[in-house]
């Protein structure tokens, strides 16, 4: 006879802890099989003792992080956890007597796997496919088979036929009564696939062994999905558009007018002041810089970017890096940090004045400086230089007619034009003074001197505007160089001083705090190891109603960028493999994909971790440098 219990086993070096396990020995075996249930206790809270381990005792309630560590808080919900894996574990290995398998039903089994889950993603997947097949089942039982309509769905009855009509009913419009939408066919195969895998776990845990499985016979077509990413030029225009604050109210005023992405009457301080609870806590310009980190720290996801803490970071062989567990995938993945994320990251780190009020100052001055500096390089845009130019392509007499007077005209049969006199030339530089942009090393040309006052050609003035035109353009081409030697200097002044305030934070009590305050930093005090696959309901709801509300504010920045797109947030991800298929060398992640036979560039993306950290340093340096071209960014 089998024995089964819980079982509680000290854990290596750490004597006053235990693991919890299920425990099975066979009738004639040594060995037990153990199940980890991944909690870990002191060995003082098992009752009635470690040894002889039921249940975990409510004097753990006094120490509420070593409860939190366990994935629950509260200790009655971690005993019923416990208890039913251990009921489940008896049934499934044949201890406890279960129904005859005619009368087996998927809906005992959904139940079953939907109470064992932690991770509240496969929890909520689970729950609506079942919340379908029920709905299906009751009109499949009355309409198809001609039964009393039921809800119930026997395994027995589950073959390829059932599975095909439930594919059709997902294909279609939704009938009368019917709680859901029509699907597409690649939601749809993404269901079935859900389905599958119940099926699968209900054959391999002896709930109900198919004699042969229906999805043995079902072959999945999707439609390949269009990978949206953006150009250099849509990138550009993300970085360098100046946005506007709009209303981002998603339901009709009393009026019924809809406000959502209409400019704010009046701006955005004049509204706050009327009502202060609208106050956007992330601006537009707050929303594109979240998307430009995505995509210069290798694409990462929107999930790895809000739970991106100061304790992520790491500085050792003179660079910064990210070392992170990425949530969907939970593998480990390594980013260099370079000037342009320090540059957003900066805008965000300022909120720590308690924690380093002198780093602080230096950083608020500099971003300052930054500002300034980026404002007046992009004010030296050679307007100037394109009137100038106009002047030597033989338009000079519009010029002289801003300054010349009547009395300076002449006409004769054999020229027309201006007699240039001393007088004539001193009040067309004045006039060139004073507009070239206030630029002062223009004050530092030498004026023009001539020896004949009278009867020179209009045509004749054409070497003295050629030779101030050339001058304008060097000296100008000088300052705009010194200029941008300045702000370069800046920011790599910004980069180290950002670097050095990280590694303070990451000496204090906010090491954990998120980077982005996307989420907020108390509702998620209790993950630890960066385990977020064991969000509690609040948690997840709260993870996903942000990536919500980012994904539609991302179609506010669209707009204003004239992006004729659908931004979201994993077209960050898209645009660097593309960046790095376009810009790197020896790579081609679409001739991997293939190879692969991967469906979406998305998988084919978590290859690039394979490659030597030298070479994503180096590609990321090109991505970065590449987005320079033709423009200053203020980041």
């Amino acid at each position: 006879m089998s024995v089964y219990k819980l079982y509680a086993k000290e854990v290596r070096d750490q004597k006053d802890l235990v693991y919890i396990y299920l425990y099975k020995l066979n009738t004639g075996e040594k060995q037990p099989t153990l199940i980890s249930l991944k909690v870990k206790i002191p060995k003082k809270y098992c009752l009635p003792s470690y040894k002889d381990f039921k249940k975990v005792s409510k004097e753990i309630m006094k120490h509420k992080k070593i409860l939190l560590k366990t994935g629950f808080d509260d200790v009655e919900k971690l005993n019923n956890y416990l208890e039913e894996r251990f009921e489940t574990f008896q049934r499934n290995n044949g201890r406890k007597e279960t129904l005859p398998l005619d009368k087996k039903t998927l809906n005992e089994w959904f139940e079953i796997l939907i109470n064992r889950q932690i991770n509240q993603g496969t929890k909520l997947r689970y729950t609506n496919v079942y919340n379908l097949l029920i709905q299906f089942q009751y009109r499949y039982s009355g309409s198809i088979l001609k039964r009393q309509p039921t809800q119930k769905i026997f395994m027995k009855d589950i073959d390829v036929d059932y599975i095909l009509e439930f594919q059709k009913w997902l294909l279609s419009e939704p009938n009368e009564g019917e709680k859901r939408k029509r699907s597409t066919l690649n939601t749809s195969n993404y269901k079935l696939k859900c389905l599958k895998s119940i099926i699968n776990k209900a054959h391999i845990q002896e709930y109900f062994p198919f004699h042969i499985n229906p999805f043995d016979h079902i072959v999945f077509s999707n439609v390949e999905p269009k990978i949206d990413i953006l150009t250099m030029k849509e990138l550009k225009s993300l970085i360098t558009t100046q946005f506007v604050e709009v209303y981002r109210r998603t339901i009709p005023t009393n009026e019924g007018n809809m406000l959502w992405g209409e400019p704010i009457e009046g701006g955005v301080e004049s509204r706050n002041e009327r009502n202060s609870r609208y106050k956007a806590k992330h601006s537009l310009n707050d929303v594109r810089n979240y998307f430009l980190f995505q995509l210069l720290s290798q694409g990462i996801r929107v999930s790895d970017l809000a739970t991106l803490r100061w304790s992520n970071f790491d500085y050792y062989d003179e660079v910064m890096r990210i070392n992170k567990r990425m949530v969907k995938t939970k593998a480990n993945i390594t980013i260099l940090v370079n000037e342009k994320m320090t540059g957003l990251i900066s805008h965000y780190i300022v909120r720590y004045k308690n924690e380093s009020p002198e780093l602080i100052d230096k950083i608020v001055s500099i971003n300052n400086k930054i500002t300034y500096k980026y404002n007046y390089l992009n004010s030296l845009d050679f307007t100037s230089t394109l009137f100038l130019n106009e002047l030597e392509m033989k338009n000079t007499i519009k010029a002289i007619g801003f300054v010349a007077g009547k009395e300076e005209y002449f006409q004769h049969h054999t020229s027309v034009g201006f007699i240039i006199s001393q007088n004539l030339i001193d009040r067309l530089e004045t006039y060139l003074y004073d507009n070239v942009n206030d630029f002062w090393s223009l004050m530092n040309y030498k004026p023009i001197k001539t020896e004949i006052i009278y009867d020179r050609s209009i045509l004749e003035i054409d070497n003295i505007i050629s030779s101030l035109n050339k001058w304008l353009i060097k000296k100008k081409q000088e300052q705009y160089n010194i200029e941008t030697s300045e702000y370069i200097k800046l920011k790599a002044e910004r980069n180290v001083l950002v670097f050095k305030l990280i590694n303070e934070l990451k000496t204090k009590k906010v090491k954990d705090d998120f980077v982005f305050n996307l989420l907020r930093n108390e509702d998620f005090k209790d993950i630890v190891k960066e385990d977020f696959s064991r969000l509690s309901e609040e948690q997840y709801r709260k993870f996903q109603s942000f990536r919500a509300y980012y994904n539609k504010l991302l179609k506010l920045v669209s707009k204003q960028a004239n992006i004729n797109k659908n931004l979201t947030s994993h077209i960050a991800r898209h645009s660097y493999a593309s960046l790095m298929l376009e810009l790197g060398e020896n790579i081609n992640l679409f001739d991997l994909m293939t190879s692969l036979g991967h469906q979406r560039l998305a998988t084919t993306q978590t290859y690039i971790q394979r490659l030597s950290n030298k070479k994503i340093d180096q590609l990321n340096k090109v991505i970065s440098d590449s987005l320079n071209t033709g423009i200053n960014l203020n980041l």
